[in-house]
């Protein structure tokens, strides 16, 4: 991997819960996805579907390029914290 390739790679944890009106998840540690008082859900009307709804998020925001992996950190009844590993977008 060149040190370039290295660069652009990043994490960023996000949660997944069961809320009023269905699943959700939230970014934590992305300002930008955050919302302002770290309290901007995204619906997950599938949840089979995570991977693309955070990939989708992402980079319609201009954060990422593309999400590589999703990987369970810890589990909880109704909520899962989740590693996402991603590709910076170039322009971040």
């Amino acid at each position: 991997m060149t040190a370039n390739q290295t660069n652009t790679r990043a994490e960023v944890t996000i949660l997944v819960c069961a809320l009023a009106f269905g699943k959700g998840f939230h970014f934590c540690g992305i300002e930008k996805l955050q919302g302002n008082d770290s309290d901007l859900w995204f619906p997950l009307p599938d949840p089979a579907r995570l991977f693309d709804a955070v990939e989708r998020v992402m980079q319609l925001n201009g954060v990422a390029h593309n999400v590589v992996s999703l990987d369970v950190l810890t589990e909880f009844p109704g909520c899962q914290d989740i590693r996402v590993r991603y590709n910076r977008a170039q322009s971040e």
